[in-house]
């Protein structure tokens, strides 16, 4: 372990994707993002911070029991239909967004409706999985959730009305958001970056997806989720940050990737 390089933050994990870039054409975009790493990640870190919720305002709308139940909706949803991880950050964000500026007491009654509207607007927004983005698939799902209690007309007359106390803003970055940006250095090793590795673990992106540090990382983002206060007390980027950092130390990773980590936070913050 003492003779392996020391690791290093988001930039320097990008630029090693120069070196492969030759072998495997198809990371030569990734890497040259490498440049505009740590501006990304500061403007992220920003427009994140304008649009976090406060937690008070949320519960004010939605009690915890309730939102405990709707986020828990939303993990079986996607987890039984094979949707991206994005698809539930961003649906439980715009849920949390929508309640924090409701400013009134979300009535049982119409709660269903509304947090089938919100996931609508995920799916389309992060593009959600192939099959589930062709309209008459989205059409199925959606009449498919509401137990054909509500027809798929209600359900977008119900996006209408969210998109207006959202002002149409359904785009800010989220805590899987800087997640997956400041895990991709946290989670590869020194000879991740090899084109053998890389052509035959799925490109970094597959290396990352089944680390034990991402994984870690991950199941502690999503259990925050279900602790509002606890979700929206910190920035978007510390949450990540601590997820991967608490990761990082369960799996006896090397200390340098936690300096590297903390660096990278220090960058989304401007310090």
């Amino acid at each position: 372990r003492l003779l392996e390089p020391p690791a290093r933050g988001v930039v320097d994990a990008l630029c090693e994707w120069r070196v492969v870039q030759g072998v495997l054409p198809e990371f030569a975009a990734d890497a040259a993002l490498a440049d505009l790493a740590h501006a990304v990640l500061r403007s992220s870190h920003q427009v994140s911070e304008r649009h976090r919720p406060d937690a008070e305002a949320i519960l004010a709308s939605l009690g915890e029991d309730e939102r405990e139940k709707v986020v828990l909706w939303l993990f079986q949803v996607c987890g039984l239909r094979g949707l991206d991880d994005t698809v539930l950050y961003t649906a439980v964000g715009l849920l949390d967004r929508y309640c924090a500026l409701c400013k009134e007491r979300l009535a049982i009654g119409r709660l269903h409706r509304i947090v089938i509207a919100i996931f609508s607007i995920a799916v389309k927004v992060t593009g959600g999985a192939d099959e589930a983005t062709k309209p008459r698939k989205l059409r199925e799902l959606l009449g498919n959730l509401g137990q054909q209690q509500y027809s798929v007309e209600a359900i977008f007359a119900a996006e209408l009305e969210v998109l207006g106390v959202l002002d149409f803003d359904v785009s800010a970055p989220n805590a899987f958001d800087m997640l997956q940006a400041m895990v991709l250095p946290a989670s590869l090793g020194p000879g991740d970056f090899a084109p053998q590795a890389l052509a035959t673990g799925g490109g970094a992106a597959g290396s990352v997806l089944t680390s034990p540090v991402a994984c870690l990382a991950r199941f502690l983002l999503q259990l925050s989720m279900l602790d509002v206060s606890l979700h929206y007390r910190y920035p978007h980027s510390v949450l990540a940050a601590s997820a991967t950092y608490i990761a990082l130390w369960c799996t006896g990773a090397r200390p340098e990737r936690s300096v590297a980590l903390l660096a990278d936070v220090a960058e989304c913050e401007g310090c």
